[in-house]
């Protein structure tokens, strides 16, 4: 977890809900940034990010979990850009793009900021020694609640967009 982020919120605990949404906020905003990149250039654009033989596995990844993919991504320490990137190119609709993405980024900054908050320098050594049972114990949290969002707000079938009009192009993906 140590990062700038961490850095501002521990110097300033005070503030570090306010961090937080502001680190949420930026974060999908340049998200957005990066869908648009990946909708309006796709592949050659990608293709200086991620390996070729990875963007079929992306692909095939986009089409059978969407949403899905896009909201454990914006959890994950992988470059969020890479997924901003591919879900513009493989045209996850953009009202679930967001959704996911603000509930990811949140989860990301937000809880981190509010835990720091509450805790203080402490939170960042509670963290760093949780148990495997607590990490574990936290992602199911976090995808329960994530799920029921999803069910609430998602209608089945309208996640992904095009993402098999890519299957056509696959030849282009060769190396």
């Amino acid at each position: 977890m140590p990062n700038n982020f961490t850095a501002a919120t521990i110097a300033n605990p005070q503030n570090a809900i306010y961090y937080g949404m502001v680190a949420t906020v930026a974060s999908v905003l340049g998200g957005l940034i990066g869908y648009a990149v990946g909708k309006a250039w796709g592949l050659p654009v990608i293709k200086r990010f991620i390996p070729l033989h990875y963007i079929e596995q992306m692909r095939l990844l986009a089409d059978k979990y969407g949403v899905w993919a896009v909201y454990i991504g914006a959890l994950l320490p992988i470059p969020y850009k890479v997924i901003t990137l591919t879900s513009g190119m493989f045209h996850i609709r953009l009202p679930i793009f967001i959704l996911a993405s603000v509930i990811g980024r949140a989860k990301r900054f937000l809880l981190d900021g509010a835990f720091i908050y509450y805790f203080g320098p402490k939170a960042i050594t509670m963290l760093e020694n949780a148990t495997s049972m607590g990490n574990v114990a936290l992602v199911v949290f976090v995808c329960i609640v994530g799920v029921l969002l999803f069910i609430k707000f998602i209608k089945p079938g309208v996640i992904v967009r095009g993402a098999t009009s890519i299957k056509k192009n696959s030849a282009d993906l060769s190396p």
